[in-house]
């Protein structure tokens, strides 16, 4: 198999982890469905349902942190000093994102609207610990195949 098909599906992995994740926000009946995610996550801030928005933060840091378990498994042995560095850098980098999307969702009250400091605060760790899940899931399956 190709390192480019294998990319392919891992990151429709991903993808899929995320639209799961955040179907059941979108579709309340007071939020604006919109091709913007900033509005969508205004919105749904507006609405009182800005903890479910957080949530997405686990499956996809999930997703990730199994994805470095199963490449360290695999190619522990093999591995450069620099590769077990960053995998490991990873797997604390992911582990953070799951506490910090753990934490949230148990500590923001449901239905509570969020001020604007903390919007932008858990916004900030939602965005990161998605992109750090995707970053994640890239150069494992670009490592993974070599």
């Amino acid at each position: 198999m190709a390192v480019g098909f294998y990319v392919i599906i891992r990151f429709l992995l991903w993808a899929l982890a995320v639209v799961v994740a955040l179907l059941p926000v979108v579709f309340h009946d007071e939020v604006d469905v919109d091709f913007n995610p900033i509005m969508i996550a205004r919105s749904v801030n507006a609405h009182g349902h800005f903890r479910e928005l957080l949530f997405v933060v686990v499956p996809v840091s999930l997703l990730a942190i199994s994805s470095l378990l199963d490449y360290l498994c695999k190619k522990f042995f093999k591995m450069s000093g620099t590769s077990l560095f960053l995998t490991v850098l990873a797997l604390i980098f992911n582990g953070c994102a799951l506490a910090s999307g753990l934490v949230g969702f148990a500590k923001l009250s449901a239905n509570a609207t969020l001020r604007p400091s903390q919007y932008l605060l858990w916004m900030t760790l939602t965005i990161l610990a998605i992109v750090f899940s995707f970053m994640t899931e890239v150069g494992v399956a670009m490592e993974h195949r070599r």
